[in-house]
């Protein structure tokens, strides 16, 4: 018999831990909605029987988001991006897509840089933002397993300076990837923008292995000009980089 829209067999469950020590299982709803309802470990979930399959699903990220997400990991079909928690005012314990996602982080962290460069005319300092993410791909990207991978990533501080997209620090930080998911999260990021009419018909094209190679060789800070084509004046990116430095002298002091 086919499966209802509403009904989901089994959910990809991760258990947030301490950096990078993530638990990750697969479980069938029935048995979550038995961990929710009796484990000390779980927040119950409201009303959990009168919810079907997918209404639970979302009810049940709502009330264990400090500590659990659970993905419909056979409906994911591209990149997508989790925020498990941030200083900023974004979406959390949710899977986005990742065009989405890079887009509303980016903007974020332009903000910050914009309202940083008055607050120095000022004197004064604008903080940036701790951000803590999970980069999801789903299972057909996975060729030998044919599993969800949830990849963690260290934590993204907006307007710090440093990175200007999760984009941009996925490629400086995670450089064993494949060609064949740099070239997804970049296709995400262009349809996303095409979407949004934001888009440079330029850079609606598929990133081939020679420009991801190049990319990866460049600077962290350096990404985002190679990109547009753009010539930085040498004046700001000096200013730029002295603000990044005094703000991890300062990151340093602070437990991640």
């Amino acid at each position: 018999m086919e499966q209802s829209k509403c009904e989901v067999k089994d959910v990809y469950l991760v258990r947030y831990g301490a950096l990078q020590s993530n638990e990750e299982e697969i479980v069938t709803v029935d048995a979550l909605r038995g961990r929710a309802e009796r484990g000390k470990a779980y927040n119950d979930v409201e009303n959990a029987r009168e919810l079907n399959d997918k209404e639970f699903i979302e009810e049940f990220n709502k009330e264990n988001q400090q500590n659990f997400i659970a993905l419909d990991h056979n409906a994911i079909k591209k990149p997508m991006v989790v925020i498990q928690w941030s200083e900023a005012d974004l979406e959390t314990n949710k899977a986005i897509p990742f065009g989405k996602a890079n887009a509303m982080m980016s903007k974020r962290i332009a903000e910050i840089d914009t309202e940083s460069k008055k607050a120095e005319e000022k004197g004064e300092h604008v903080p940036f933002e701790k951000t803590r993410y999970h980069l999801i791909l789903p299972k057909e990207m996975d060729k030998y397993f044919n599993r969800l991978e949830v990849i963690t990533m260290d934590r993204l501080d907006l307007g710090d300076g440093g990175y200007k997209s999760p984009y941009e620090q996925i490629l400086n930080e995670k450089r064993d990837l494949s060609d064949e998911v740099k070239q997804a999260l970049q296709q995400e990021i262009n349809e996303y923008e095409q979407t949004k009419g934001q888009s440079n018909p330029e850079k609606l094209r598929t990133v081939n292995t020679t420009e991801i190679s190049e990319i990866q060789q460049d600077k962290v800070g350096h990404f985002s000009s190679k990109e547009t084509g753009r010539d930085e004046d040498t004046a700001a990116i000096n200013k730029q980089e002295a603000r990044r430095m005094a703000r991890m002298v300062y990151m340093q002091q602070m437990e991640r």
